[in-house]
């Protein structure tokens, strides 16, 4: 189930122009995409509603060719002030190419790890709400450093406070 809803809050660092808005990230019209300015890194912030508690487990971007972020670092944090303390969650690195892909966000645990306070200490971290995440786009397809999405989802669970 999509976590992204009308009352989700976007931020980006840059937008080309007005007809690549950042609202077009998630308004699921395939004909609308935001497209950043030059340079790197660029990057993209959602805030969830307070009284939600989110908890992510997917990450779906559709990209356009050839302005596609092939390194992407993803952060969470569980505070919505305007200057948070975010936590390095994981880096995916996303095809050049326009299809949707899909990318796990949930951290698993290391196979090889017998370490059991260690386990525990990541299943913990796994499972605490998430108030806001930011992709930041640390290279690009573009050789100008430009990112273009057409669609950007999160999918995941959402638990009311109540």
């Amino acid at each position: 189930m999509s976590i992204i809803s009308e009352n989700t809050k976007i931020k980006v660092s840059s937008t080309l122009d007005k007809s690549t808005p950042r609202k077009s990230l998630i308004d699921r019209d395939p004909g609308t995409c935001w497209t950043s300015t030059q340079g790197l890194p660029q990057w993209v912030q959602l805030s969830f509603p307070a009284e939600a508690k989110v908890h992510p487990k997917q990450l779906f971007l559709t990209f356009q060719g050839g302005f596609v972020a092939t390194r992407v670092a993803v952060y969470t944090t569980s505070d919505l002030t305007r200057d948070p303390e975010w936590t390095f969650c994981k880096h995916i690195f996303p095809d050049d190419v326009n299809r949707k892909q899909q990318f796990d966000l949930t951290t698993p645990n290391e196979l090889n790890n017998t370490d059991e306070e260690q386990i525990g200490k990541q299943g913990d971290e796994t499972e605490k709400p998430v108030a806001q995440i930011k992709l930041e786009f640390e290279q690009s397809s573009d050789f100008f450093g430009r990112v273009t999405i057409y669609d950007l989802d999160i999918h995941g669970v959402i638990a009311s406070e109540g």
